[in-house]
């Protein structure tokens, strides 16, 4: 009976352990700040200064993104599948060059909404000029020319990559450019315009000239490409 007594005593002293634990627990969990993390928040305020000096902010703009970043993660965590902001933060990431933090966000966004080509845009941008992965950037523009059908941006960049860096594709650029043609309107000058100085940079004066004509048809009025058509015609008859 004495050892009964005994082991419930000890049983009750554990008992109140896990009790106070649980509720110092609790109290931390519920005590700490809605705006953030605090390791994230401590990371950024770290940096703080390195942003204003490397990145050539003003100090009132670093605390402004910080505080954009920290109050768009709070939001995220409300709601988690909020693609647009996801992506926002993801750009914040960018400007403050955590290029590693922006490309989790990026790809997050894209388990949100696969079928969303926004996200693979900024993703395709990161590889390019941060991460210089351009296999990976030329992978994700695909996805978005494929997605977002209608923007003609998304083409532009992804004819850009050509040009840069996979010059085997350049045969490819004007195809690629003209499909947007026959999946929306209103992109026709942009099109032309684009084809026009692509084909001009090649010394391709001929096809120039042609979509000069084409982009003129689009825009009369446009002195750039009068301009431009002037210039072309002239080399032409040297």
């Amino acid at each position: 009976m004495k050892n009964s007594k005994v082991l419930l005593g000890i049983g009750s002293i554990i008992l109140l352990l896990i009790l106070a634990g649980g509720v110092y627990f609790l109290g931390r969990f519920f005590s700490q700040p809605a705006s953030s993390e605090h390791g994230l928040a401590a990371y950024l305020g770290s940096k703080r200064q390195s942003y204003i000096e490397g990145l050539s902010l003003s100090a009132s703009s670093t605390d402004k993104i910080i505080e954009v970043i920290l109050q768009t993660e709070d939001d995220i965590k409300k709601i988690a599948n909020d693609y647009q902001k996801i992506v926002q933060v993801g750009v914040l990431y960018q400007r403050l060059h955590e290029y590693d933090l922006a490309r989790s966000r990026f790809e997050q966004a894209i388990q949100v909404l696969p079928g969303e080509g926004l996200a693979y845009a900024n993703l395709a941008e990161l590889y390019v000029f941060n991460f210089k992965d351009f296999n990976a950037a030329a992978e994700n523009y695909k996805k978005a020319v494929e997605l977002d059908y209608w923007k003609v941006d998304n083409y532009k960049s992804l004819s850009d990559l050509y040009r840069s860096q996979f010059p085997e594709k350049k045969s490819e650029i004007e195809g690629l450019m003209l499909s947007v043609l026959d999946k929306s309107n209103g992109n026709d000058l942009a099109v032309y315009t684009y084809l026009m100085e692509f084909f001009w940079d090649e010394g391709n004066l001929e096809k120039a000239l042609e979509y000069d004509k084409k982009a003129i048809k689009v825009a009369p009025d446009n002195d750039y490409l009068k301009q431009s058509l002037q210039k072309l015609q002239k080399e032409l008859a040297q």
